[in-house]
């Protein structure tokens, strides 16, 4: 089997893993999935939409902790749940942005191992295809309707305010502010974990790599939201925001 036959097929099966867990989420009676200007918004909304956006908000949530099996990351989900809430963002937003964050690596899942866990410098054919990650995590979530926003926030988590991220080439505004976040947390928590080409840093060292980069890499405003949750709580992260 090639390479490109077995991301396939680790794609469906992701695909497949979070639609089971859709299905069982909604139970007997399905979803009523409508469009709604206030999802993204603070805008009034009615009970009745707020009834179907809990019932939605339960599917997301089973769906991405099964997608999220191959990455338990609690320390990216409860940073973006301190930024998310400094930056003042709206209820579905941030319940998207925390569902995001619990599987923003699931295209991951389709790549390789031997590209994964390669010790030295990726070739051009091997990066061209861990480019492609976000984009097979969106189509991974795309499966489920009401995970489409989640889907959008990943497919854009490894854009660059200065636009040259990937795999759009969007710019400041461009980028969904959830993924700027997302971005920012997650580089955050991964400097601080070990790789084969580098140390561990300190969440000191990790901070002011962070800083240097605001403006370039990462979102100023979402980098200084990131600095006051930081000193704000310098225990786990986890134990914080977990009660969310």
């Amino acid at each position: 089997m090639t390479i490109e036959e077995q991301t396939i097929r680790r794609e469906l099966e992701a695909s497949e893993a979070a639609k089971t867990a859709a299905d069982k989420a909604r139970g007997p009676r399905s979803v009523v999935l409508r469009r709604r200007k206030s999802d993204w918004s603070d805008e009034p909304r009615d009970p009745a939409e707020d009834a179907v956006w809990e019932a939605q908000r339960e599917v997301i949530k089973a769906a991405s902790e099964t997608v999220a099996l191959h990455q338990q990351d609690h320390d990216v989900v409860a940073l973006c749940d301190g930024i998310g809430e400094r930056l003042e963002l709206g209820e579905r937003e941030r319940a998207c942005l925390l569902a995001a964050a619990r599987v923003h690596d699931i295209g991951r899942v389709t790549m390789p191992t031997e590209v994964l866990e390669k010790t030295g410098p990726l070739s051009s054919a091997d990066w061209s295809l861990m480019c492609q990650h976000t984009v097979i995590g969106e189509r991974i979530l795309r499966s489920v309707p009401e995970m489409i926003g989640v889907a959008r926030i990943v497919r854009s988590s490894h854009e660059r305010f200065d636009g040259r991220g990937y795999p759009d080439g969007l710019r400041g505004m461009q980028v969904p502010l959830c993924s700027r976040i997302l971005l920012c947390a997650e580089a955050y928590c991964a400097m601080q974990g070990e790789r084969p080409w580098r140390p561990a840093r300190s969440a000191e060292e990790a901070l002011e790599e962070i800083s240097a980069h605001a403006g370039s890499q990462f979102d100023p405003s979402v980098v200084a939201a990131l600095q006051i949750v930081v000193a704000e709580h310098r225990g786990p992260l986890r134990r914080r925001f977990s009660r969310r």
